[in-house]
């Protein structure tokens, strides 16, 4: 088993009662995660341990006492969060109606305490997967420099996940906010690969990336000749002031009319994913069946 003290970890969980300390050791053990468990009594002493540079998750259990979940955010990490980094907030009760409240002070997900430690341990797996892939791409684009002079316009088709992360890096380095766009594009993208061409469903994903299957399964299914020939088409048109994208996939699609709505709470249920990208661009609408969706991204003037 893991240290629950382990230096740099990359999960911590702040917990106001021992009860739940219990319960997040049990919750934790079978993650192949670095993670770090802080009681009250640690947190107060200032052995938090959310500066870690590999963190890639913080969970916030707070007995429904809202101070507690505001003092657990002054001692975490101030990129981390500014970078985006998940921030799961347990309520022993009520989670519904401090929801918004919570989602407004800072936590990305809120969860009552009747939450199944399957249902919680499959959170953790998937966000900080997704947080952990969002990472590696950023510090892709602060590596690379156009090799191949700007593009204008263009329709590509693709198939891997490193296609979408390649392609994603490339076209952003004509926005204004590269590292934004190619993180909310490679999303859109990602998801039209893992859903769209080989049919993967939101709550089966969170299974295989929970067991460490996710990659294994892809390669298995594009083994297969029903989907080995599917691919995600995106088409690109850069003007002088903006990017747009349209990005088709061949499968099913969803029920796009409820999801897009404003209100946090409508949103969190479909998981991370169309919240993440709709953030990152001006204008995200979905189309068809909604297996196409075309984002916009208005290119600001440099000074």
């Amino acid at each position: 088993m893991t240290d629950m003290k382990a230096e740099n970890p990359e999960v911590v969980a702040i917990v106001k009662s021992a009860s739940w300390a219990k319960r997040m050791e049990k919750c934790l053990a079978d993650l192949p995660l670095k993670r770090r468990i802080v009681t009250a009594a640690d947190f107060h002493n200032g052995q938090c341990g959310s500066a870690s540079a590999a963190l890639r998750l913080i969970i916030i259990e707070t007995g429904d006492d809202l101070d507690f979940f505001r003092e657990a955010l002054t001692c975490i990490d101030a990129g981390f969060l500014q970078a985006g980094g998940p921030v799961i907030a347990i309520l022993e009760k009520d989670a519904a109606a401090q929801e918004d409240t919570l989602l407004m002070m800072g936590a990305s997900k809120v969860v009552d305490g009747s939450i199944s430690a399957a249902q919680l341990r499959r959170m953790i797996a998937v966000d900080s997967t997704e947080y952990d892939r969002i990472k590696r791409l950023r510090k892709d684009i602060e590596r690379r420099a156009s090799a191949i002079g700007e593009v204008m316009q263009g329709t590509f088709r693709l198939h891997t996940r490193r296609e979408a992360q390649n392609l994603a890096t490339m076209l952003s380095l004509s926005a204004s906010e590269p590292r934004t766009v190619a993180v909310g594009l490679s999303e859109l993208i990602i998801n039209g690969i893992e859903h769209g061409c080989l049919g993967i469903g939101h709550d089966e994903k969170g299974r295989l990336i929970e067991s460490g299957a996710l990659t294994e399964e892809i390669h298995h299914r594009r083994a297969q000749t029903d989907y080995a020939g599917r691919t995600v088409m995106v088409e690109f048109r850069r003007t002088a002031d903006r990017l747009e994208f349209v990005i088709t996939d061949p499968g099913e699609g969803f029920d796009y009319n409820g999801v897009t709505a404003e209100a946090p709470g409508d949103l969190k249920k479909h998981g991370r994913g169309i919240l993440m990208a709709r953030n990152c661009f001006d204008e995200l609408e979905y189309e068809g069946r909604g297996n196409i969706v075309r984002a916009v991204h208005y290119r600001k003037k440099k000074d």
